[in-house]
């Protein structure tokens, strides 16, 4: 998730954060990572962040959520928590990005198994 104004640094609430619900890397498929960025990319950058390991990830279909409140955030897989932190809480809009990232940070392009895809079968959005 992101806001049109997570790159202000400031407040995050006021802001929003960047909210990355999963990220997957080819080289540690067995990890889901979830991190939060905010106050901009530049020397003001912040972030904080999880991993989770399963074994399971690799192979099949998954469900990962979110969910967001305004006094915590709760990220899941397959019905289970794993990672909750009540840092960086955006009370902005924020919109959805599906991606699959080329950087360094993602591990060695010229050691992927291409073409490679990102599948999502349905994206659920509830408002409490």
């Amino acid at each position: 998730l992101q806001s049109s104004t997570m790159a202000k640094v400031g407040d995050p609430k006021v802001n929003g954060t960047e909210i990355d619900i999963i990220e997957f890397f080819s080289s540690d498929r067995q990890s889901m990572f979830s991190n939060l960025h905010w106050d901009g990319y530049g020397n003001e950058h912040k972030k904080v962040g999880s991993q989770h390991k399963d074994p399971s990830l690799p192979e099949g279909w998954h469900v990962v959520g979110l969910e967001w409140t305004s006094d915590e955030y709760r990220f899941f897989l397959n019905g289970k928590e794993v990672w909750k932190t009540t840092e960086a809480l955006s009370h902005v809009k924020e919109y959805i990005i599906f991606s699959l990232e080329v950087r360094k940070w993602a591990g060695d392009i010229t050691k992927a198994k291409l073409p490679d895809s990102l599948l999502v079968d349905y994206v659920r959005v509830y408002s409490k």
